[in-house]
Formats: structure tokens, C-alpha cells, sequence
């Protein structure tokens, strides 16, 4: 519970002002292993305290796959972009458009983009 509680990224909602709107987030993730290491487990009265690497070894891994995205037979990742209630369909296929060619050469050797 004392790492749940300190890794969050948490949607709280979204703030509209002169047309504008903004979306807020509470952010708090881990970055680095040393992070995680620093995290309280328990502490004292007497300000004795027990942190996580004083009973466990923390390690960077990936989590265990819990679906398989495949197209045309190659692992794949699936992103679906979804238009705001108010937004310009058409504006927001052209910046997905302009997004794609700003990433493909930066992952021409690994990745391929198919729309």
C-alpha cells in the first residue's frame, strides 16, 4: 500500500476559462529505482524508520504482458484517439497526421506506423 500510495497519476477533472480549456492532473510517479528505494514502509515515535530497500530489492523490469496486440502477424501497439465532444473532427485527423510524421523517422529501424 505505501508504493500504491505514492505513485499516482490521477485524472481531476478539467478547467475552462475565456474558451480555453485545460485538463488537471495529479501527478506523483516514480522515476528512478533510488525513488522507490526512499519509500517509508514504517515509521516510530522515536524516529526510527523502515524504508523499502531495507527489505526488498528494487529492480527496473517490465510488467507482465496481460493482452497481445498483433497486426499482420507483428506485435503492436494500438493507440485510438477520441475526438472532444466540441472538437473538429477534421483538425484533429490532421494533427494526428502531423504527429506521425514528426515520430516515424525518429523510429524508422523499429517501428512501422500504419493508420
Amino acid at each position: 500500500m505505501a508504493l500504491k500510495g505514492k505513485n499516482i497519476n490521477f485524472p481531476g477533472g478539467t478547467i475552462a476559462d475565456s474558451g480555453k480549456e485545460a485538463i488537471v492532473r495529479t501527478v506523483g510517479e516514480f522515476d528512478t529505482e533510488s525513488e522507490i528505494e526512499k519509500v517509508f514502509i514504517r515509521s516510530n515515535d522515536a524516529g526510527r524508520s523502515i524504508v523499502l530497500k531495507d527489505v526488498a530489492k528494487v529492480k527496473e523490469d517490465f510488467e507482465d504482458k496481460q493482452y497481445i496486440e498483433k497486426v499482420n502477424g507483428l506485435y503492436s501497439i494500438v493507440l485510438v484517439v477520441v475526438k472532444k465532444e466540441r472538437g473538429d473532427a477534421i483538425k484533429l485527423v490532421d494533427k494526428v497526421k502531423k504527429a506521425r510524421v514528426i515520430m516515424e523517422p525518429t523510429k524508422k529501424n523499429s517501428l512501422h506506423f500504419l493508420m
